[in-house]
Order: C-alpha cells, then sequence, then structure tokens
C-alpha cells in the first residue's frame, strides 16, 4: 500500500524539492513576505496534489477485490489498511507541507524531533499491540491513525515556535503561479527523476505480488527495510 501511494503521489512531481531551491534565497535576506507567498503557493498545489491522490484511491479501491483476490484475509483488511495508510498520506499535503520551510532553513532536526519521535513512540506501541492484545491489527491501525494525528499537532507546533512570522494564504494560490513561473519550470525539470526514482525502488513489490503472494511481498520488504536502515546509517 506504502508503494501504491506512492505511486499516487506522482502527481507531486517534485513539487517539494523544487519548492525547497525557492526558498534559499528569501531565507537568507530573512524576507517574510516572499516566505510567506511561496509557502501559500505549495499549499495551494498540495491541495489540488491531494484531490488527484484522492480520486486515484477511489478508483484503485473499487479494484480491491479483483487485486487481492488472492489475499487470505477478510477484504476490510485491505480497505481499512489502504484507507489508514491514505489519511495519513494526506496529511503531509493538508497539514505538514510547511515543514518545508525547515528543510531549507538546514533545521530539519527539528522535524525529527518532533516528528520522528511521535513515529517511533508510534512503531514501540504497535509493536506491543501486536503481540500482547486481542484483535492486534485492529490496534495497529487504531494506532497508525492517531499518531499521524499526533504527529502531525506536534511537528506544526515546532514550525510556528520557530517561523512566528509563518503566514499562509491558499486563496492567492493561481495568482503566485504567475508571479513564480521558476517553481513550475523546475517541477517540469524533476519529473524524469521523479518517474526513474519510482520504477527503480517502489515496483518491485507490486510486481513481487502479481506473480507470487503478499508473504513473499512482505518478506522483501522487510530484507529492504533492513538493507534501506543499513544504508541511511552509514550515509
Amino acid at each position: 500500500f506504502a508503494d501504491v501511494l506512492t505511486m499516487l503521489s506522482l502527481a507531486d512531481l517534485g513539487l517539494g524539492t523544487a519548492m525547497t531551491y525557492s526558498f534559499y534565497k528569501p531565507l537568507a535576506e530573512k524576507d517574510t513576505d516572499t516566505i510567506n507567498e511561496i509557502v501559500s503557493l505549495q499549499g495551494w498545489l498540495y491541495r489540488r496534489i491531494a484531490w488527484i491522490v484522492i480520486v486515484g484511491s477511489l478508483v484503485l479501491m473499487a479494484f480491491f477485490p479483483w487485486i487481492f483476490a488472492k489475499m487470505p484475509l477478510p477484504l476490510w483488511y485491505a480497505y481499512a489498511s489502504f484507507g489508514v495508510l491514505l489519511v495519513s498520506a494526506l496529511l503531509s499535503y493538508f497539514v505538514n507541507y510547511k515543514q518545508i520551510v525547515l528543510s531549507a532553513d538546514q533545521q530539519e532536526y527539528k522535524i525529527q524531533y518532533s516528528y520522528k519521535a511521535s513515529m517511533l513512540a508510534k512503531l514501540l506501541c504497535q509493536i506491543l499491540a501486536i503481540r500482547f492484545l486481542d484483535d492486534g491489527y485492529v490496534w495497529w491501525l487504531v494506532l497508525e491513525m492517531v499518531f499521524a494525528v499526533v504527529a502531525s499537532m506536534a511537528l506544526n507546533r515546532v514550525i510556528a515556535r520557530t517561523y512566528p512570522y509563518l503566514k499562509t494564504n491558499l486563496l492567492i494560490g493561481r495568482e503566485l503561479t504567475r508571479k513564480y513561473p521558476d517553481v513550475l519550470t523546475k517541477v517540469k525539470q524533476l519529473f524524469f527523476h521523479k518517474i526513474g526514482g519510482f520504477a527503480l525502488s517502489q515496483t518491485s513489490p507490486i510486481i513481487i505480488y502479481v506473480y507470487t503472494t503478499l508473504t513473499v511481498v512482505a518478506l522483501y520488504g522487510n530484507y529492504m527495510l533492513i538493507v534501506m536502515g543499513v544504508q541511511t546509517l552509514m550515509t
């Protein structure tokens, strides 16, 4: 499901990277008006991307009975799992998009402290729920949803404390696309890199499931989790 959501979020097309580039100059010059305008533009664009993801998800969910025909579990597992992960993904478009200012301002460690700390607590609670509670997977889903909201609230509190001047106005988004045409130009330039990265790293689980079972996909995912963890540690 995470890979499917990544595929749907290709509508992003490198917008986050293009936005980060656009923040460097106004951050260096402490131009708060320009920073607010670029964040507003990003929020406006992300709202439209979110609706594309929502529509694509609804269409995809109509095919779940066929996609998961060989899954040895009730079909509601698929709908509930995808729904919860979809809500978590949509929070990044509707709520968490302002974190890009922290990334551009070389303060991404604050994202780690707030958002990632909440995610770590979530993982620990989910492990305990799966191990010790009846209907552990239902609790896993509940915790996934609750902590997604908690993490978003914590992140936005950090952003508000760090940039008290940050105010967005999504209603002027269309006007800002004309004022900052470079952003859309950079997005177009990043499109092929985005597609290439997806094809390289995200399509394998989908292909594996087509020819084998969900169990094999899970085993592959576990090994890739370890490999990516080691790579991140070495980086």
